[in-house]
């Protein structure tokens, strides 16, 4: 059998249960630790570094704007979505969101055009 890919040529480990105490799919191929080099743990660590961050920012992109039907949407793009209640430690939206401040989202699609937010007059109780 050929290998699918660059990893099923190595001694593969299992990834997920879901396929017994070996994995020789493709898919579920990973090379063992004493088949990295040193530049490549370098190579990996810069990209978990630099990549992590930009892929957990489209995944909270992607469940606040663009899963409707998810629990965690918010607001569809280029609208202001409000929570109503403060949250509580159920709430996952943030990693330590605050119990005591209500919160508002949006998230602006500014490729085809700017986007203007106006704000209406507050108006204080002492006149100013």
């Amino acid at each position: 059998m050929q290998p699918r890919n660059a990893y099923a040529s190595h001694t593969t480990q299992v990834v997920d249960g879901d396929h017994g105490d070996r994995c020789h799919h493709a898919r579920c191929a990973v090379p063992q630790a004493g088949a990295q080099t040193p530049t490549a743990r370098s190579i990996a660590r810069e990209a978990f570094v630099y990549g992590l961050p930009i892929v957990a920012i489209y995944e909270t992109l992607c469940k606040q704007a663009v899963d409707r039907e998810g629990t965690d949407f918010k607001a569809p793009f280029n609208a202001i979505g409000h929570s109503f209640q403060v949250a509580k430690p159920q709430d996952k939206q943030f990693v330590t969101p605050n119990s005591d401040t209500p919160y508002s989202y949006v998230r602006m699609d500014l490729r085809a055009e700017p986007v203007v937010i106006t704000m209406p007059k507050i108006v204080y109780s002492d006149g100013a």
